[in-house]
């Protein structure tokens, strides 16, 4: 018994029975409603797998099998509501007097052994369309009847064990995963950072945008320590780039880098800038960038401006001065330089001593008696 063989017993019940109007829209219109739905989702389901490789398995699994199986229940429930409708319809039979000669509500009657066998024959072809549903479309069924598919088992991940996949697979995959820009060996690649309060077009070797220098083609950023191997540098507008020595409109490839620092450079007036592992040409995501905090924090490493500050009341020639803890660890000693004092009293010369990759102390000698106090901005550079 197939779904469309359901459909059919239910709209011929109508006829067998004498039910029309409003008692039959009651008591079988849910049944076709639930049935039609079922049949519309194998429908889909039906179309997915003749399109084969291309299918969308998770939109199978995790959509159309749930809501199947959702209609098999509802299947379930109606078989017991036709059932007791059936029982309400035969009481109407009194003094022995058949319901066929008995007004129904809307003006039709009934006989009641043929409403009996109806509704046996429904509930049987219920019983085998839900069983069919449950043999075929749950979601075990669909994983395991797009997965043994031998020409697409190579288009999808397999997350329990290795795989030989090209550079171009292992590209795609690292933007089908959503890791939010975490792939992206550029930092500050949308030039979204700007503490220095720099320009696009700063001088040669002169830092502007976070991590980001002037150089004679434009802007340079030199990557810390790229792991070897081959990689791809692509941005937006236009322009000839360079990585690796290959100079070329975005994207270029390059294989076989040999890691450590490693030169980046793109037009001044790039955007969307992305050094990614593996052959990414023929990628087709948008541009994923990190949030604005993540991309602070990652040029934190190379460049920080701090609120230093201290106050005391010391004696002549006494020393006074606080410890500093960077909010980031620095990529290397930093060089620190006060950009500007917001205020002091009583101070000798300001000196930084000793400077970490993760603190420094500021201190002076006080010239007099009494309170003693400062605090200015001082500049962390950590840049390559």
């Amino acid at each position: 018994m197939t779904l469309q063989d359901a459909i059919n017993t239910v709209n011929g019940i109508d006829g067998d029975t004498h039910l029309t109007g409003q008692l039959y829209q009651d008591i079988f219109g849910p049944v076709f409603s639930s049935l039609q739905t079922c049949l519309d989702k194998v429908a889909d389901f039906e179309a997915l797998e003749a399109s084969g490789v291309s299918a969308a398995l998770q939109n199978i699994t995790d959509t159309i099998a749930p809501q199947l199986a959702n209609e098999q229940a509802k299947l379930t429930e109606l078989v017991a509501d036709i059932n007791l409708a059936k029982d309400q319809l035969l009481t109407i039979q009194q003094g022995g007097i058949s319901a066929t000669n008995v007004g129904i509500p809307d003006g039709s009657g009934v006989e009641a052994e043929t409403l009996d066998a109806a509704i046996l024959e429904l509930s049987q072809a219920l019983g085998a369309a839900a069983a069919a549903i449950a043999d075929r479309y749950t979601k075990e069924a669909a994983d395991n009847l797009f997965l043994s598919q031998e020409a697409a088992a190579d288009q999808y991940l397999d997350f329990a064990n290795a795989q030989a996949l090209t550079e171009a697979q292992k590209g795609q995959a690292q933007a089908n995963i959503g890791l939010g820009g975490g792939w992206n060996w550029i930092i500050n690649g949308d030039f979204t950072v700007n503490r220095r309060g720099g320009t696009r077009n700063p001088g040669i070797g002169v830092y502007g945008y976070d991590r980001w220098k002037g150089h004679a083609d434009g802007l340079e950023q030199m990557i810390e320590s790229l792991p070897a191997g081959d990689y791809t540098l692509t941005w937006t507008g236009g322009g000839t780039g360079t990585i690796g020595g290959v100079t070329a409109a975005s994207p270029i490839y390059v294989t076989g880098l040999s890691g450590g620092q490693t030169s980046v450079v793109v037009p001044s007036d790039a955007a969307r800038v992305s050094v990614c592992k593996g052959d990414c040409r023929a990628m087709t995501y948008d541009y994923d960038c990190r949030s604005y905090q993540a991309e602070v924090e990652l040029c934190r490493r190379y460049y920080e401006k701090l609120t230093v500050f201290f106050i005391g009341n010391v004696v002549s020639n006494g020393f006074v001065g606080s410890h500093v803890t960077y909010p980031t660890k620095k990529r290397v000693i930093p060089a620190v330089s006060v950009m500007s004092v917001l205020e002091s009293q009583n101070i000798g010369a300001i000196n930084f001593g000793p400077i970490t990759d993760a603190s420094l102390r500021v201190y002076t000698n006080v010239p007099s008696d009494g309170d003693s106090y400062y605090s200015a901005i001082v500049e962390l550079d950590a840049e390559i």
